[in-house]
């Protein structure tokens, strides 16, 4: 229906449109979800209405050009029905002879766009958490070595001062026996 009410108004799209409004629109529905999961599994508030509005904004997106793909397994299904009725009924001819070719000659790109989104988002997650980690090491490490250096400090100038004790009591242990000397 999609494409029909786009070849009535003279517009139609290539492959790789199809294929770059696919992989936006499954970027925003996997970002989505990994967005609104917990580390343990669960999910956070208003998952399902965040879900909702972000997969009704991908169907928007998508049905004037790909008649809303998103899912392999559901493009699948319907490419597999309608192929396997182009075969078998003769009266299913009518609705297939408006069909310029075969559902299933496309239906790679409703499998290639949704499996690369979800690389991408997968990449840009690890990409994402390597750094945290980076920077979060780095920033212990500095902490590491600044505690360490006033460690150091502090060790010299105790040092520095048992030096100088050490030294004042020499003095004054020299001074005592030369006064000594001089009162023998």
């Amino acid at each position: 229906m999609s494409a029909n009410l786009l070849k009535s108004v003279n517009l139609s799209f290539e492959v790789t449109t199809a294929i770059v409004i696919e992989i936006i629109a499954v970027i925003l529905i996997v970002s989505a979800y990994i967005i609104l999961t917990k580390d343990n599994g669960k999910y956070k508030k208003n998952f399902s209405s965040t879900m909702g509005i972000v997969y009704a904004l991908g169907a928007l997106i998508t049905y004037p050009i790909t008649g809303v793909g998103l899912n392999p397994a559901r493009s699948t299904g319907i490419a597999f029905v309608i192929t396997c009725n182009m075969l078998k009924f003769k009266s299913f001819k009518v609705f297939t002879q408006t069909l310029l070719e075969s559902p299933s000659s496309k239906l790679w790109v409703f499998w290639v766009a949704p499996i690369f989104a979800s690389a991408i988002v997968g990449l840009v997650i690890l990409l994402g958490k390597l750094i945290k980690d980076y920077s979060m090491n780095t920033v212990a490490n500095v902490s590491d070595a600044n505690s360490n250096l006033r460690i150091e400090e502090l060790d010299s100038s105790a040092n520095n001062e048992l030096f100088y004790d050490a030294k004042s009591s020499d003095t004054k242990d020299s001074n005592t026996e030369t006064n000594e000397d001089k009162s023998n």
